[in-house]
């Protein structure tokens, strides 16, 4: 039964004159939606519109009876209605058909169906061409068409007699959603007296799909033109059609409302932008004479504002559509197609106000409405917050009474009960007024909004400012990049990511800006004790500014250089093959064995780092329980040269070794790389032994209670690496082996469950789980009490600390906290956990600056908690690369860790005469650069030239080693380990899935880091800063097509040319067969006499030829091709 009943001529709001005859009342609620926005009736109350242009009116009667109802009457229907509409909702989604089922059951009713001339003639007239017509599936249909026999009573648009929904003789148009599925069938009737487009939908078997209608989604055939996704008002024809015309992608909606689809809408948009990388925004698509209809505007304001929530950016094409005489966007002639522009969506506004479409959109009702409207909402308002404050006391009350009842007189005692003072009551005064939506003023500075905005150092927005315009990213010139971002810190921006391009002297504006903090902080220092008669305020707070860094010890300029370094507790070795910008050799962390160059100031270091590893992180201070039980603790050097730098006002550091001061400005270098959301921790099977002797050691009840349970674990998990594979499990894989949650769960209770009865305070009551981490991770207290030695701390550590394995697995196992296990290739177990840390640290500082080359802000923000709307993106703009040429070889595979040197066809053999090739073509071959994986790097010595050699994952970011090569190469795709990025995906969203299962957008996060490194390789030799040189880029491994689209569009001003594998190297031996000289060869006594022995055989062949070709010639078998390099 419908909720709606419509009104026609019985409207009391415009007195039935709409043209249209659509307005409707709520049979629900009593509310009336009328689309007439000049109505004055008297009784009636406007409240707001709906999505879909819809005044929404009430009657001034109920509305007076509402606010004199109690609230808790009011509550209790509110809940009541609420439920029947939940419960209703899913009755509804139960019975829909599901999208696949759809599919297949709409493909049998246009397989029965044929296509007529008449319409075949239409849709050519229209502007398809015969393939295009064929390929989308359009059929003739006729009035209420019979359904072939068999067909649910669920599929949409089925009649209860069992016929099709044609009310009228038309077109059947298919509408395919994201992944090609047909889920819904529009009829184009003949007969458009009715409407022209009606869904195959009915009361019984309605089109909606989980609870929306459909949208239909067109992917071009051809090359993709433009990073758009447009959007129509259409989901079949229009959508279909511009799709074919202009090689875009194509969603439509009815009426263009893809905001009352809103999870179908997003999910789609979500996967076509994982899917598709190359996509940057949405394009909306205005229909002729659309600026000049106010209700159609008001559609296209709401979609902005839905696709804006959603986080895209939005433009407009615009080929002058002003009025109807004009043409649509399926309607264009190809002469116009150059037309096309695209403005932003405040331009697009602009136009509209001027044509009419907006003008009546600043008064949303009369005086007299709106002085009745702010009547009721008086009302509403101090009923809500009278309310409110009666809430409060009630649960203060509830909460009082639960935690103070007596227990039974059976021996247990009284827990501890939970301070509720935050619950007291507050005065009605103090609690703030709800916000209304009712009815709003028009804001001038929506208009304003846009995605890209020029700055200067005197128009830098304020963050109130910056949202207004629809949070843009920030553009300005490379001159002003430090006026503008310390304005930035000066107007509160809690975040910023400085995105400028690579190479271009990010890390030295941080030590610029550093320097300029410091003479700032001093000035205001120096003001400060002036004021306060020579003396610093006891209040005063120093606000520090902090450069962190993967390798803050190396800085890679002057000016970050001459900032001071935060103290480092571990001894320290010198690298002498790499020096810093004032000559200073390379420092880094000592190894075990290593000649020590620079001894460690802590001498508890060691068994610091060793803790940390098995996931234990110790602070280290003076309110420390570690140090405080160390002999130097009074006497430290680390201490009192780290409590001294806590008065310094910039320091470089490390990320994890940063602790924020109140204020406290915080500058990320390469900040996708070093911000991480997870945590990884290393074990192996033998340690679950150890686990298992420590429990019946430590704690023999528990384990006597779960020791089938551990035994299990253990037998399940050797299984599970004896099975493992070549590359090991991944986390779907490997609890296929373990037990379930449903099977562990009972046994960890039963553990416990006689001791949480029994317990006196069972808000401190630790649960299984808890019981066995602390049995092999104690608290730091109660271990190292007493312990002074580092010797004697070393054997306290081996004897009760391990890595917390078996608690972890059982946490996996449960599904608690997205611990994810991961078995590597030579059996070690990996336990990823969510990480906080890196979060909290810079969600405490004042202004965080994140600086990265090649950013994914989505990734940030997934890792930082954030959204990323939140996120203020600045870009400076970019110098001209057009001293660089970019070489991409191809036919050379996919170069990553695996590769064989068995033969000369192999790929390191060949990789070597590749690049032998290279330095030999190279016009300086003093000035070479190469970048590869670190334990690759040592093979290059055999070419016997002078290579500048760098590491991926070290060298390719945040380094200067390379900026005097002229030419560099690119050997591998810098790409992790697939496990470990699976691993660290699920536990960032939660999805837990396989390599097989992964979703598109794994894959095009994967394939965004691997991206992101090779930009950052061609941006080594800082070639936008050497105009007058030439500089050659080699990319040796095979890349996709939407790669090498985006290193096109990051260096869009350098040169390009693409080269073939065999140019530069022998071919592999797998396309050897495909040479136009096959040799062959019959050994003797095989097929013939020995006394006849087969003489040589070169035999001419097309480039088809192959081995089972070969099989076929006269007295030939596969076993007789061999083939040849060389001809």
């Amino acid at each position: 039964m419908s909720n709606w009943k419509r009104l026609g001529r019985d409207c009391p709001i415009c007195n039935g004159q709409r043209k249209h005859k659509d307005c409707r009342q709520s049979i629900s609620t009593g509310l009336i939606f009328c689309h007439d926005d000049t109505a004055n009736p008297t009784g009636w109350i406007f409240r707001k519109h709906d999505s879909n242009g819809f005044g929404i009116w009430q009657a001034e009667a109920d509305a007076t009876a509402y606010a004199e109802q109690p609230q808790l009457e009011r509550d209790r229907e509110r809940e009541a209605r609420q439920r029947q509409k939940q419960q209703r909702q899913a009755a509804e989604l139960a019975a829909q058909m599901p999208a696949v089922e759809r599919d297949r059951w709409n493909r049998k009713l246009l397989k029965s169906l044929s296509l007529s001339e008449a319409d075949r003639a239409h849709l050519l007239d229209r502007g398809f061409k015969p393939e295009w017509i064929e390929a989308d599936g359009y059929c003739s249909i006729a009035q209420w068409q019979a359904l072939p026999a068999g067909f649910p009573l669920n599929f949409p648009g089925r009649t209860k007699r069992g016929g099709f929904v044609a009310k009228s003789s038309g077109i059947v148009c298919p509408t395919p959603d994201v992944e090609k599925q047909i889920v819904g069938l529009q009829n184009r009737q003949h007969d458009g007296s009715q409407g022209r487009y009606c869904w195959g939908s009915c009361e019984n078997a309605p089109v909606h799909l989980n609870g929306e209608m459909p949208i239909g989604v067109y992917v071009p055939i051809a090359d993709v033109q433009g990073d758009a996704v447009w959007l129509v008002d259409s989901p079949v024809l229009k959508g279909s059609l511009a799709r074919y015309l202009f090689n875009v992608f194509v969603i439509g909606a009815t009426n263009g409302s893809f905001a009352s689809s809103f999870k179908t809408t997003r999910h789609t948009l979500t996967t076509l932008f994982d899917r598709y990388p190359m996509l940057k925004r949405v394009r909306l698509t205005p229909d002729a004479g659309d600026v000049r209809n106010k209700s159609v505007m008001k559609r296209w304001l709401v979609q902005h504002d839905f696709l804006i929530k959603l986080g895209y950016e939005v433009d407009v094409a615009w080929w002058e559509q002003i009025t109807k005489e004009e043409c649509d966007i399926d309607e264009l002639p190809p002469t116009q197609f150059d037309q096309i522009r695209y403005l932003s969506f405040a331009q697009f506004e602009a136009i509209a106000r001027e044509q009419g479409g907006l003008a009546a959109l600043n008064r949303k009702a009369t005086i007299s409405n709106r002085a009745a409207a702010d009547r009721y909402i008086r009302q509403e308002q101090e009923q809500e917050r009278i309310a409110e404050a009666q809430a409060w006391e009630d649960f203060a009350q509830q909460l009082k009474r639960l935690h103070t009842r007596a227990r039974p007189k059976n021996g247990f005692g009284t827990s501890a009960q939970p301070n509720t003072s935050k619950f007291r009551k507050q005065p009605i005064a103090d609690l703030a007024p709800p916000t209304t939506s009712a009815i709003v003023l028009y804001n001038p500075a929506f208009a304003l909004r846009r995605w890209v905005q020029w700055v200067t150092p005197t128009t830098v927005p304020t963050v109130a400012e910056w949202e207004q315009m629809g949070r843009p990213v920030l553009i300005y010139a490379p001159a002003d990049r430090l006026t503008i971002i310390t304005s930035l810190v000066e107007h509160g921006y809690s975040t910023v990511l400085i995105a400028d391009v690579t190479g271009s002297g990010k890390s030295h504006f941080a030590g610029e800006f550093l320097q300029q903090h410091q003479a700032r902080e001093r000035d205001r220092q120096q003001a400060a004790i002036e004021a306060n008669d020579g003396v610093l305020p006891k209040d005063y707070c120093l606000q520090q500014a902090v450069y962190t860094a993967h390798d803050y010890r190396n800085p890679s300029t002057e000016s970050l250089e001459a900032i001071s370094e935060a103290v480092s507790g571990g001894a320290l070795v010198y690298d002498h093959s790499k020096h810093t910008p004032s000559g200073n050799p390379y420092r880094k962390r000592a190894l075990k064995g290593q000649t020590l160059d620079i001894p460690a100031l802590c001498q508890e270091d060691d068994n610091i780092q060793t803790l940390r590893a098995k996931g234990i992180d110790v602070p280290r201070g003076k309110n420390s329980v570690f140090c405080q039980n160390c002999t130097q603790f009074e006497a430290c050097p680390y201490l009192a040269e780290q409590a001294a730098q806590k008065k310094h006002t910039t320091l470089r550091t490390h990320l994890n070794k940063f602790s924020p001061t109140p204020g406290a400005i915080v500058l990320v270098d390469e900040a996708g790389r070093a911000v991480q959301g997870t945590r990884q921790t290393t074990a192996t099977w033998a340690q679950v032994e150890t686990e298992i002797a420590r429990i019946a050691r430590f704690d023999p009840q528990l384990y006597q209670s779960l020791s089938s349970l551990l035994d299990r674990l253990s037998q399940s998990l050797r299984r599970a690496i004896e099975e493992k594979g070549y590359h090991g499990l991944v986390h779907a894989d490997l609890v296929k082996f373990l037990p379930t949650a449903e099977e562990v769960a009972p046994q960890l209770w039963a553990a416990v469950a006689d001791a949480w009865l029994a317990t006196d305070d069972p808000w401190d009551f630790e649960d299984a789980i808890e019981r066995l981490r602390l049995t092999i991770q104690p608290f730091l207290k109660k271990a190292f009490t007493g312990v002074t030695t580092p010797e004697a701390k070393s054997q306290v550590i081996d004897e009760l600390f391990t890595v917390g394995l078996i608690p972890k697995l059982l946490k996996a196992i449960l599904g608690v906290d997205r611990t994810t296990l991961t078995i590597t290739g030579d059996s070690q177990i990996i336990i990823t956990q969510r990480s906080y840390h890196h979060a909290s640290t810079i969600r405490s500082c004042a202004t965080a600056l994140l600086m990265d080359g090649t950013p994914d802000p989505r990734d940030l923000a997934r890792k930082l908690g954030i959204k990323p709307t939140a996120i203020c993106t600045v870009k400076a703009v970019s110098l001209p690369f057009a001293a660089l040429t970019i070489k991409r070889i191809r036919g050379v595979g996919r170069v990553g860790q695996q590769r064989k040197a068995d033969s000369p066809q192999c790929l390191m053999p060949r990789l070597l005469k590749t690049i032998e090739a290279i330095i030999q073509a190279a016009p300086d071959r003093d000035r070479v650069g190469l970048l590869d994986l670190k334990r690759f790097t040592e093979c290059y010595a055999q070419l016997g030239h002078d290579l500048c050699i760098g590491h991926h994952f070290a060298d390719n970011r945040n380094s200067n080693r390379f900026r005097e090569c002229t030419t560099m190469i690119s050997v591998p795709l810098a790409t992790q380990h697939l496990g470990l990025l699976l691993a660290e995906w699920r536990t960032l969203t939660g999805q837990t899935i396989s390599l097989a299962q992964a979703p598109p957008a794994f894959w095009a996060w994967t394939t965004r880091k691997t991206t992101q490194e090779l930009l950052q390789d061609i941006g080594r030799t800082r070639a936008q800063h050497r105009p007058t040189e030439a500089i050659t880029h080699w990319i040796v491994s095979e890349i996709s097509d939407d790669q090498w689209q985006q290193i096109q569009a990051y260096f869009q001003s350098a040169k390009w040319r693409k080269l073939i594998f065999t140019t530069c190297a022998p071919m592999p031996l797998r396309a050897l067969s495909k040479k136009p000289l096959i040799e062959l060869w019959r050994p003797c006594g095989r097929l013939f006499n020995k006394a006849h022995p087969s003489p040589l055989t070169l035999l001419p062949l097309s480039l088809d030829f192959t081995k089972v070709a070969s099989a076929k010639l006269p007295n030939r078998s596969r076993a007789d091709l061999l083939p040849c390099e060389k001809v």
